[in-house]
This record gives structure tokens, C-alpha cells and sequence, in this order.
């Protein structure tokens, strides 16, 4: 037969377990909430920077394909290939 003085004990002791469980859980769910909370923003910049760059630098060709429109006089480093 068990007695009065170990039932408390083992009630008290599974009540601490269940509290300790309690929290572990909560905090799980609170570090997945921040974590997607994390991934949203990053995902706003990321699709931000894209969008910026590419009104920046849209596809295809803006200007002539002659890129040495702006140099004057002998090219150096001919023999190099540059």
C-alpha cells in the first residue's frame, strides 16, 4: 500500500513535469513563430532587392553593342588581347 506522504510526492513530482513540459512547449512554439516571422522579412527584402535590380538593369541591350564609345586615342595592350 502506498502511503499519503509518497502519493503527494509523486503528484508533486509529475506536476513539476508536466509545467517543465508546458514551457518546452511554449517555447518551441514561440522560436517556429519567429522563425517565420524571420524568413517573411527576409523574403520582403529579397523581393525587394530583385524588383529594385531589375528596374535598374532591365534585360536586353539599352545602348549600342560598341562598348568603346568613350575611348579616345590608341588602345593599349592590343598585343594582350584586352
Amino acid at each position: 500500500m502506498i502511503s499519503l506522504k509518497q502519493l503527494l510526492a509523486a503528484i508533486t513530482r509529475t506536476k513539476w513535469v508536466w509545467i517543465g513540459l508546458t514551457a518546452v512547449l511554449a517555447l518551441r512554439f514561440y522560436y517556429v513563430r519567429e522563425m517565420i516571422a524571420a524568413l517573411m522579412i527576409f523574403s520582403v527584402f529579397v523581393c525587394g532587392g530583385s524588383y529594385r535590380r531589375a528596374c535598374r538593369f532591365p534585360c536586353g541591350p539599352r545602348q549600342s553593342p560598341d562598348r568603346n564609345l568613350g575611348r579616345s586615342g590608341p588602345r593599349r595592350g592590343r598585343a594582350l588581347g584586352y
